[in-house]
């Protein structure tokens, strides 16, 4: 009964948020983020899940690498990516998150890769993951927690920032999300703007 009023709880809390998101009625307190610390964060809070499943999570993400957005929905968007990578990923295996400088067409982006070692995704399903409440694997829904509204979530979120999300791989030997956001410099000033 706890177990079953913990997801109710959690999918009332996903949709509400994806509901306020496409309403446009999410403001983002746009700033630098240095994006090493961020992910740190996200990586610290998701180990005892992570130990759980005996997965390793590795982070690579050069220190003066920042973007450009919402402090709290940018670790909102790496926590969803992360903890899925870490939910499909086998027994004993390893997470990579790594992030990057690129080059856009409207200038300076980085590209955060998570990639893991689990069931991956074949690529006549790929076009639908960001799809609400789609499963690569319906018969999962009942072994592997979760609302279905994650990747639906960092879609629009990275849409209000001007980003992208990508994913995708083979059947074998897993998946691979790539974040695309704006890049910032380090040392800007916090930019404040409503979406």
């Amino acid at each position: 009964v706890q177990r079953q009023a913990t997801e109710m709880q959690d999918l009332v809390s996903d949709l509400t948020d994806l509901s306020q998101i496409e309403s446009g009625s999410v403001t983002l307190q746009l700033e630098a983020l240095p994006l090493a610390g961020l992910l740190a964060g996200v990586v610290r809070d998701l180990e005892p899940f992570a130990a759980s499943r005996s997965v390793r999570v590795a982070l690579e993400a050069p220190a003066g690498l920042a973007a450009r957005g919402d402090r709290r929905r940018l670790a909102q968007v790496f926590r969803n990516l992360v903890d899925n990578a870490v939910k499909f990923s086998p027994e004993g295996a390893r997470v990579d998150v790594v992030a990057e400088a690129a080059a856009g067409e409207d200038g300076p982006q980085v590209h955060v890769h998570v990639v893991d070692r689990g069931i991956g995704i074949p690529a006549s399903e790929q076009q639908r993951i960001f799809q609400r409440f789609y499963r690569v694997d319906p018969s999962q829904s009942k072994t592997t927690p979760g609302t279905g509204l994650g990747l639906a979530i960092v879609k629009h979120l990275l849409i209000l920032h001007g980003g992208a999300g990508r994913g995708g791989s083979q059947p074998r030997p897993g998946s691979r999300f790539t974040v695309v956001l704006p890049a910032a410099p380090v040392a800007a000033e916090p930019l404040r703007e409503a979406s």
